[in-house]
């Protein structure tokens, strides 16, 4: 099937924008001529996808499973222009860096300097994004490299471990745990534990908390499931905490009665991560890339000395 990579655009920018006007105005382009794009893609696919309503647009069952394949066939589509133009036009152009908001730790921010101490004439651009939105813009060339905080990516990206974060619970005071510098992967057994729900990142789930289950621990899941309302959750309880990702500062955790405990016997499940594209990665990245393999492989040099 001949797709156009235009109406599958229109099409994902209807749904962002949850209205056909306001789709035609961010497109540029007339209403009724984006309605008769929509047309024609349904034509071709032999199913409606949006539904109109008083209160905007809503996906059908059909279009519902093809919002993900439809997202990368487009992010692949505006990789490949990026690409062709990197050829065309050289390697003048800033590189752009995607940072999720938890990336923002000192070994970013140094790698980062040490680049632009190095090569005068570079420049970076810096933006900051959600971590799904991170590996969908990279694969669409938004982005020509990323920092994220997480658990490897999949296969369709390559990384370099900037550092690692170990397995830590939050532990009120008052309890027993708190009293010790490192909780036992074994004394987890039957220990009830405040978490995120596994539909919220499953990557992350699987590969740090699932673990904690494995040996025992009895895990909920609160309500309130921000970094915050889950600590509000443990403090109301006196329950402990599982946050892979130190989302909150010490100085919070000290005000709201928590201690950080690492859990000995678990390998270190998130790291701070540079990442781009396994495949095809813009040509202007590659200059960054090789920059920190370096730089990372002489930081672990002096930390070892």
């Amino acid at each position: 099937m001949d797709f156009q990579l235009r109406f599958l655009s229109y099409f994902l920018t209807i749904v962002e924008e949850q209205s056909f006007s306001k789709a035609a105005t961010k497109l540029a382009i007339s209403q009724p001529s984006l309605s008769q794009r929509i047309q024609t893609l349904e034509a071709q696919l032999g199913f409606p996808l949006l539904i109109r309503s008083a209160h905007g647009v809503a996906l059908t069952s059909e279009a519902q499973r093809l919002l993900e394949p439809f997202r990368e066939l487009v992010g692949r589509g505006h990789r490949i222009a990026r690409l062709a133009r990197d050829i065309r036009e050289g390697e003048q152009r800033p590189i752009q860096l995607g940072v999720t908001m938890y990336s923002d730790y000192p070994e970013r921010a140094n790698l980062i300097n040490a680049f632009l101490d190095a090569h005068p004439g570079k420049h970076v651009q810096i933006e900051t994004i959600y971590t799904v939105e991170l590996y969908l813009a990279l694969l669409s060339a938004r982005y020509d490299l990323g920092f994220s905080v997480g658990p490897p990516p999949d296969d369709d990206f390559e990384y370099l471990v900037i550092r690692h974060f170990r397995m830590e619970l939050l532990v009120p005071l008052q309890l027993p745990l708190s009293q010790t510098d490192e909780i036992p992967y074994e004394a987890l057994a039957g220990v009830s534990i405040a978490c995120i729900r596994r539909q919220r990142f499953p990557r992350l789930f699987d590969t740090a908390l699932q673990p904690l289950e494995e040996a025992g621990a009895i895990l909920t899941y609160p309500s309130d499931q921000t970094p915050m309302g889950l600590v509000t959750h443990g403090r109301t309880h006196q329950q402990i905490v599982a946050m892979p990702i130190p989302f909150v500062s010490d100085e919070a955790l000290t005000g709201a009665g928590f201690v950080r405990r690492p859990v000995r016997g678990m390998d270190p499940p998130v790291a701070l991560m540079l990442v781009r594209p396994k495949q095809a990665p813009t040509h202007v990245s590659t200059l960054m890339w090789e920059f920190a393999q370096g730089w990372i492989s002489r930081r672990e040099k002096e930390q070892r000395a």
